[in-house]
């Protein structure tokens, strides 16, 4: 695997799992009172969450788009059918749940449009199926580069581990 292709895996990384915590700490913050500071922290990780999911998720436009990772062949490639069978959605009910978040964070978000002067906030369960899906694949991209003699490492915790993790972080 190629210097650029490590970089983009290493940058989603970093995303992906800031994601998690984002949308990990989001749940913690909505059952606790709603004092104006945890509204405030449950908005920011909201904020980050969407905007993150995006970056990876949203339009194929973002240099860090899911499509923009080039593999050698031979490796598995990660596309709709992953997607969807990640969050047992249909092909239409994704495109309706994407566009949900994109819109979020286009109009919400990242650029504030005076028409929507109230976000409606997709339930994050898909978002949070397909960052599970697309987070164990390139695990298994690093595994597969490694038996090839490569030494890919990029301290990816397993998922299980991670989310693990992050709920000792909200024990508090």
């Amino acid at each position: 695997m190629n210097h650029n292709t490590m970089t983009l895996i290493g940058i989603q990384q970093i995303i992906l799992d800031e994601c998690l915590r984002a949308l990990f700490y989001t749940r913690k913050y909505q059952t606790l009172d709603k004092t104006d500071f945890n509204k405030t922290c449950n908005a920011c990780f909201t904020k980050t969450l969407i905007i993150q999911w995006c970056q990876i998720f949203g339009s194929r436009k973002e240099q860090v788009h899911w499509s923009k990772l080039q593999l050698p062949t031979g490796y598995p490639k990660f596309g709709q059918e992953i997607i969807l069978s990640s969050n047992g959605l249909s092909a239409a009910e994704w495109k309706s749940y994407h566009n949900k978040m994109t819109t979020i964070r286009n109009k919400f978000f990242a650029h504030f449009d005076l028409d929507q002067l109230r976000g409606n906030i997709p339930c994050f369960e898909p978002a949070l199926s397909v960052l599970l899906a697309y987070r164990q694949y390139l695990i298994d991209i690093i595994e597969h580069s490694n038996k090839q003699g490569q030494m890919v490492n990029r301290n990816f915790f397993d998922n299980d581990v991670l989310i693990e993790k992050i709920k000792e972080e909200l024990a508090w």
